[in-house]
């Protein structure tokens, strides 16, 4: 795993499967949405970090255009120039795929925070209390009386 985009990959496939766990869960509190924001944010920033990558480099049109009318020292510091110019730009992509990847490996980390603390808030609406007891239909159409145990 020493590749950025495979390390974006499995950022990604971790993001989407606890996306799936969490989306399956019963809205109880504002955690959830905040939750698969986060892990959203984590799959476009790992898919943007794995995308198709372009490279620049010395062309052979470079070296058959031009190069050959000058003498073999100013033509060789000529080739080495456009290498070094080639070799910053690719590093400066490679390093705005780090920062993506960064980025992705946050949310996932966040929507992970997130998702714990949804899981462990449980459900607000009951307050702890269950209605044990009889319940019976009242007179008027399909309301019901429920009286709780003693």
């Amino acid at each position: 795993m020493n590749r950025i985009e495979t390390k974006a990959a499995v950022v990604i496939g971790a993001a989407l499967a606890a996306a799936q766990f969490v989306a399956a869960q019963p809205v109880r509190s504002y955690w959830l949405p905040t939750a698969l924001v986060a892990y959203t944010a984590a799959i476009a920033a790992g898919l943007w970090c794995v995308r198709p990558r372009t490279f620049d480099n010395i062309g052979l049109e470079q070296l058959l255009t031009g190069l050959w009318r000058y003498p073999r020292g100013r033509a060789a510091a000529e080739i080495v120039n456009n290498r070094n110019v080639a070799i910053k730009a690719n590093a400066r992509r490679h390093q705005a795929r780090v920062t993506w990847f960064w980025l992705s490996l946050v949310g996932l980390g966040l929507g992970a925070i997130m998702s714990v603390g949804h899981l462990s808030l449980g459900d607000d609406s009951d307050d702890g209390e269950r209605l044990v007891g009889t319940c019976v239909r009242a007179a008027t159409a399909g309301t019901f009386v429920c009286t709780a145990a003693p």
